[in-house]
């Protein structure tokens, strides 16, 4: 365990931060969690991304970048893996952020085992999850393409064979369409879809909605559950194993 800590540590501290352009209106603020950052002073950094954060309206995702970073070298995991999502949820393809987080798992107390799928659905779910909204609508849009080429040489190619053009066009156009509507309902939801990660050291997760519910479970710093529904400060949260609870959410973050 302590030789992956010290791995990751290794790893962030050769990563370090992302820089961002500076907007003149907020250079103190982000040089100052710069220099902070550079002197060792993290949990300062994190405050003061997390300052600049609150005050724009669209953030750039390095700045959630700089504050994982941040938090891990502060010893925050649960901080360091909510923000690195944070980013990744803005910027899918953000190298950075994925390879970080490729490493979160080893200092991880929590253990969920999904529950067991088909090979099928396995697979589906790979292809899902390695393929963003924008790479969905490029094969989308070079079938189309594609298709009216095709289209193009079987009504006006005048040689041997230009008559099997017509069947791969409209298999492109069934590829496009396909492709098309996968995207969207990949970027929808990417943007409806919310995911928690627990902060605190541990949390009793409740069977309600309420104080004095009955403890459903624990979970510890770090683990990511989604969220299915709200009630006032509580959120309906289910595990890949299937269990389901309630927790307050100021003791999560939520992407």
């Amino acid at each position: 365990m302590r030789t992956s800590i010290l791995f990751i540590s290794l790893i962030a501290s050769v990563l370090g931060f992302a820089k961002e352009p500076i907007p003149p209106d907020s250079t103190s603020l982000l040089q100052n969690a710069v220099w902070a950052f550079e002197d060792g002073q993290f949990s300062e950094a994190y405050a003061l991304w997390e300052e600049y954060a609150s005050t724009e309206e669209a953030v750039d995702p390095t700045v959630y970048y700089n504050m994982g970073n941040a938090a891990w070298r502060g010893g925050e995991i649960g901080e360091a893996i909510w923000n690195w999502n944070r980013a990744l949820k803005l910027d899918p393809d953000m190298k950075d952020a994925k390879f970080n987080l490729q490493f979160t798992d080893d200092v991880l107390v929590d253990r969920i085992r999904p529950l067991d799928k088909s090979p099928v659905d396995e697979v589906i779910e790979k292809i899902w999850s390695a393929l963003t909204p924008q790479t969905w609508g490029l094969i989308s849009l070079f079938s189309f393409l594609g298709m009216m080429v095709f289209f193009a040489v079987f009504k006006y190619g005048n040689f041997a064979g230009s008559r099997i053009f017509m069947p791969l066009a409209f298999v492109l156009l069934f590829t496009g369409i396909a492709a098309g509507g996968i995207g969207w309902k990949h970027q929808y939801e990417l943007d409806n879809t919310l995911t928690a990660v627990v902060l605190e050291p541990n949390v009793y997760i409740k069977s309600a909605p309420m104080i004095g519910a009955g403890d459903a479970f624990i979970l510890h710093e770090g683990t990511q559950m989604d969220v299915q529904k709200t009630a006032g400060d509580w959120l309906e949260i289910h595990l890949a194993d299937g269990k389901v609870g309630w927790v307050q959410s100021e003791y999560v973050g939520v992407y």
